[in-house]
């Protein structure tokens, strides 16, 4: 999660706050890959406890 945290920070501030579209194109991408990477640790988690 402190990946994922990392990447929105910048994203929000460069892209959101600075309107550069190029940033905040790639910071919504890295997002989804940081919470797909993030669902699948649990699920591999979740899994291995069972």
């Amino acid at each position: 999660m402190a990946k994922w945290v990392g990447t929105l920070a910048p994203t929000i501030v460069y892209g959101g706050y600075g309107s550069s579209a190029l940033i905040l194109g790639l910071g919504a991408l890295c997002s989804v890959f940081d919470l797909a990477y993030i669902a699948l640790l649990w699920r591999a988690r979740r899994r291995a406890t069972v």
